[in-house]
């Protein structure tokens, strides 16, 4: 058919291209050796403990309670799609902060047993529509196992309960899929033993909510010619409905490999990315003029701020709070070295430290992340992976 023509053809030309970017890397090593940014590393700096990546509440979506007329331990079921832990509990909040606490549940449906309790009040943190209190240790949950997700409530309590119905569109739209199955709700008339009352599919969407993780990424080593096709895929995928882009997006994925591989000898940072698609995730601070990573003088700035950067690192390498931003199409320079400014998701700017690079990877919607660690190690970080627990990694060559 014409449709299946038509496929054919995008993935040759996918293949093409990766094939094409291999190349360019290739060609960017042999003539970047000896280049300006090749100084000795600084001693090993701090490295942040591993945490969970991509941690992301079930539930996003605004559903206001207008119920406070019951009591007993009203909920949700929810059937695990894919490896993850749960970090926190939350509940919704109708306006401003939640006016009393309220104990919140976890069970097993098939032990019948609760797994994490936890209560969420007025001292909660909020984010967006959801006060959240993060659990002592995470939880991990099995795929394909049911669990149900409860409040105790009490008739004539100050927080009204959402007891409706979501749309399929909503629940498609508003909840982690890439986690978990939203099924409906579940009751039990009293607070004490295990919620087996079915009360509804689509029911109480977002009443309750808790946030999934990853435990860690899994990260596969390649060869220089695999990572520069994998990233090709990636950025074809991305930028699919127009050739030029893709191929200005290799030109850019080009440059930042063989500056990372070949040309830096100490710890770097980088996203590269729709600059709305980054906005929407860093506090980007523009710098003046038209520079890019395509500069003379950009590969020595980045080499001597690098070069004095005594902060934190994360678990994979990447110097917190001290990356830059790039323009997928141009290489444009969207923040300079050292003012990488991480944003949380209700906006406000995050504390010292900032984002690690597979956290940041997860909450951009399309983009790449690029990580040189002291060692000399290059993680490469596509957000669509990243969302699927994947990341890639290009070992340093043993002297």
């Amino acid at each position: 058919s014409a449709a299946a023509a038509a496929e054919a053809a995008a993935a040759a030309a996918r293949e093409a291209a990766c094939a094409a970017l291999a190349a360019t890397t290739a060609a960017a090593a042999s003539s970047s050796a000896g280049g300006e940014g090749k100084k000795e590393a600084p001693e090993l700096l701090r490295v942040r403990k591993a945490h969970p990546v991509d941690v992301t509440p079930f539930f996003s979506g605004h559903w206001p309670g207008k119920r406070n007329d019951w009591g007993g331990n009203v909920g949700i079921r929810f059937v695990v799609e894919s490896p993850c832990v749960v970090t926190s509990l939350g509940r919704h909040v109708n306006e401003g902060r939640l006016a009393e606490p309220a104990v919140l549940t976890l069970w097993s449906h098939d032990t019948q047993k609760v797994i994490a309790t936890i209560e969420v009040g007025p001292h909660s943190t909020v984010e967006g529509h959801y006060a959240f209190e993060k659990l002592r240790s995470s939880v991990k949950l099995e795929v394909g196992k049911e669990y149900r997700l409860m409040q105790r409530c009490r008739a004539r309590m100050a927080d009204q309960w959402f007891d409706g119905y979501a749309t399929p569109e909503e629940v498609s739209d508003l909840t982690a899929s890439r986690y978990a199955k939203f099924i409906g709700g579940c009751c039990r008339n009293d607070t004490t033993g295990y919620p087996n009352r079915l009360d509804g599919d689509r029911r109480r969407a977002g009443m309750v909510n808790l946030k999934f993780a990853r435990e860690s990424l899994d990260v596969k080593t390649l060869s220089r010619e695999e990572l520069a096709a994998t990233l090709a895929r990636a950025a074809a995928i991305e930028e699919c409905s127009d050739k030029e882009a893709v191929e200005a997006y290799f030109s850019v994925i080009a440059r930042l490999l063989a500056l990372f591989v070949d040309e830096l000898a100490v710890p770097a940072y980088a996203v590269v990315g729709p600059e709305a698609d980054l906005s929407k995730s860093l506090a980007l601070q523009t710098p003046n003029g038209d520079a890019t990573i395509f500069s003379k003088s950009f590969t020595a700035e980045l080499a001597h701020f690098s070069y004095g950067y005594r902060g934190e690192l994360d678990e994979y390498g990447a110097p917190l709070g001290a990356g830059f931003a790039a323009a997928h199409q141009n290489g444009k320079l969207l923040s300079l070295p050292g003012k990488f400014v991480p944003t949380q998701d209700n906006g406000k700017v995050a504390s010292i430290g900032g984002l690690g690079a597979a956290d940041l990877a997860a909450k951009i919607p399309r983009g790449i992340v690029f990580v040189r660690s002291p060692e000399g190690h290059v993680t490469a970080f596509p957000s669509q992976e990243v969302k699927q627990g994947r990341a890639y990694r290009l070992d340093a060559p043993k002297r």
